[in-house]
């Protein structure tokens, strides 16, 4: 995160130096290579020759590791990329991100890349931390990255929110985007679905046990 002045935070050891002792890019890599990092993992890879079966536990004995997932949508984002090619993914009206959760990829694809991008999730967006992040230039941050972004860092450059298609995809919905026209019959019209999924989803609460529907729905 940043600092409590909202400086860029320092640049931090790289991973997988960290985690093996080595690092494909060496010297060209941004990130830290502390000497003792690797003295440190080194020893904890010879540990695990000698027992295949030990497993490290970054979260205290007893307990399920944490894996971080800050960057996913970062890593994600470069392999559409290389993947697919810029010019493919601009093409029509771009990504539809389904399940998009806070809306990381979309945005970045929007931002960074200028690729048209919805998203289609239930839940409200949550897009702070991709402006933070613009605003202080860390998708910038490391050289070699440089190449998945398509414009220049600018502080006071606007961003644009990605298209938020606010829809629950249940049983009803799927049903009738997927049903033949020809063999509607009595069926309600497709809109009219389209509107229930809407007020489902704007129903629904994020908690610690999931989705839930709220007493009160919101009318779209």
């Amino acid at each position: 995160g940043l600092g409590p002045r909202g400086e860029p935070p320092p640049i931090p050891v790289c991973k997988h130096f960290a985690r093996s002792g080595q690092c494909r890019f060496g010297r060209d890599c941004f990130f830290q290579h502390p000497p003792e990092v690797g003295v440190a993992a080194m020893e904890r890879a010879r540990f695990r020759e000698l027992d295949p079966n030990l497993k490290v536990a970054n979260r205290g004995d007893g307990r399920r590791n944490r894996v971080k997932n800050d960057s996913r949508a970062s890593v994600l984002r470069r392999w559409m990329l290389d993947r697919f090619g810029l010019e493919a993914l601009r093409q029509g009206s771009g990504i539809l991100d389904v399940a998009g959760g806070k809306g990381d990829l979309a945005w970045e694809l929007l931002n960074l890349n200028g690729v048209p991008a919805t998203v289609l999730e239930p839940r409200p967006l949550d897009l702070k931390q991709c402006t933070r992040r613009f605003r202080y230039g860390l998708y910038w941050r490391n050289p070699l990255f440089h190449s998945y972004l398509h414009c220049a860092h600018d502080p006071n450059a606007p961003t644009a929110p990605p298209l938020h298609l606010r829809l629950l995809l249940d049983a009803q919905v799927l049903a009738a985007a997927t049903a033949d026209e020809g063999a509607a019959g009595d069926r309600p019209p497709w809109p009219d679905e389209f509107a229930s999924g809407c007020r489902r989803a704007r129903a629904l609460r994020w908690t610690r046990k999931g989705l839930h529907e709220d007493e009160q729905a919101e009318d779209v």
